[in-house]
């Protein structure tokens, strides 16, 4: 968590972009460190079987609930790990980003599945 802060205030301090490659890359991976802790465990309450047939939308609870989850885009508690409000914000900023591009491709994908064949 440490290490994440810091490399979140040196992007802020150098003004990278929230939806630079390297904002999204480090939002991706925290992301994806989320996801795969709520997944190990719900499958200390779940059967593996009833994992794998996850349905899309509970999928997307995951992602929703590791971002809202975690106290590292939360304020103030954001503010108090990255220094200041303008960068907890430049990195809610990242994050929300990240969360819209996962939905527009869980939707397009989801497009593609319901084309008439």
């Amino acid at each position: 968590m440490i290490a994440d802060a810091e490399q979140w205030k040196q992007l802020f301090e150098t003004g990278t972009a929230p939806d630079s490659t390297e904002a999204q890359q480090l939002a991706e991976r925290i992301l994806d460190r989320n996801i795969k802790t709520a997944r190990a465990q719900a499958e200390r309450n779940q059967t593996a079987t009833m994992m794998n047939a996850m349905p899309l939308s509970s999928s997307l609870g995951v992602i929703r609930s590791a971002l809202a989850g975690d106290p590292r885009f939360a304020d103030p508690c954001g503010e108090a790990l990255y220094g200041s409000k303008a960068c907890a914000d430049f990195i809610n900023e990242a994050k929300n980003i990240h969360a819209r591009q996962i939905a527009e491709r869980f939707a397009a994908e989801q497009d593609v599945r319901n084309q008439p064949k």
